[in-house]
């Protein structure tokens, strides 16, 4: 038995002929023709019953042999893009871009996929999650690492939950808002704020304070260790994910206190998607990269 005789019988059986399934499949009538014979021979069944025009039509043992024909090729086709997968593991390359809160699973994920994959080439990014969707959408990057929650994938991309985290308000010690275990936005409302560049974080402000008035911002920075040394010399409060700062210096020496913000959990829950264009055709070494950041969170 031989791949391409399950193929010509599934062409027989869609065309109805062996003259059409020849033209499709560019094999001669006689070809295709004494190839289903030899497979009848061997299998000891009629597949079809054909006429002195070249229609066919299936049997019934035709029709079980079929169906199973469908599924071993379904499963021979998953086999090649497995094996190509490895090829293009082994020796290709791969644009990632991620968010600055991300940044060390996506390097921890890097070094994983290294250590198995020598020869893959890694380029990494840090950017905003705006920008990281518009390169994502325009190819420059192959994996995009971005903030979710009421922000809207596109529908020309692809995406997977990474992770989800609590948004907490983070206070320097001596704050007298330290005293407390969470705190409610009005609460807020008159300390100075040092945020984080992004437009998750733009949105997040704005939905904590809609009816409340404009927060009193110090100013704003894509840079991480400025806006933590800012709060840790008590120039202003800040709003981070627990995951990435839980295990912080900051936080464990205690000159940083985490506090929980009293709303509704869907605003102050945080996702981070990976996003992928829909068309990028090598989605399983996307998904193979996806596996190797989830198992950098255990």
């Amino acid at each position: 038995m031989y791949i391409e005789q399950l193929e010509y019988i599934l062409e027989v059986a869609k065309t109805g002929s062996i003259i059409n399934a020849s033209k499709n499949l560019h094999v001669s009538p006689s070809g295709i023709s004494q190839s289903i014979t030899q497979l009848e021979d061997e299998l000891g069944v009629k597949i079809f019953i054909r006429s002195r025009g070249q229609n066919a039509v299936p049997t019934y043992e035709g029709e079980l042999v079929i169906k199973q024909a469908i599924q071993i090729l379904m499963n021979v086709h998953k086999l090649q893009e497995m094996v190509s997968s490895f090829s293009t593991l082994n020796r290709g390359d791969m644009k990632v871009a991620a968010i600055t809160g991300v940044m060390p699973i996506l390097l921890k994920a890097k070094s994983s996929i290294k250590t198995d994959y020598p020869l893959m080439d890694f380029q990494i990014t840090e950017s905003s999650t705006e920008e990281i969707i518009h390169d994502v959408k325009q190819h420059k990057i192959d994996i995009g690492l971005i903030a979710g929650n009421e922000l809207n994938i596109d529908d020309d991309l692809s995406s997977e939950l990474l992770l989800e985290s609590e948004i907490k308000v983070y206070v320097n010690r001596n704050s007298l808002l330290a005293c407390n275990k969470s705190v409610k936005p009005q609460e807020l409302i008159n300390s100075p704020f040092i945020i984080y560049k992004d437009d998750y974080f733009k949105w997040l402000t704005q939905e904590l304070f809609r009816d409340l008035g404009e927060i009193n911002i110090v100013f704003t920075s894509s840079n991480v260790d400025v806006i933590k040394s800012a709060v840790a010399e008590d120039i202003g409060i800040s709003l981070a994910p627990d995951y990435y700062m839980k295990n912080d210096p900051y936080v464990l020496n205690g000159k940083v206190i985490p506090l929980e913000i009293d709303v509704n959990k869907k605003i102050t829950t945080i996702s981070i998607h990976v996003v992928w264009s829909k068309d990028k055709h090598s989605s399983s070494l996307i998904h193979k990269f996806v596996k190797y950041l989830k198992s950098c969170l255990q």
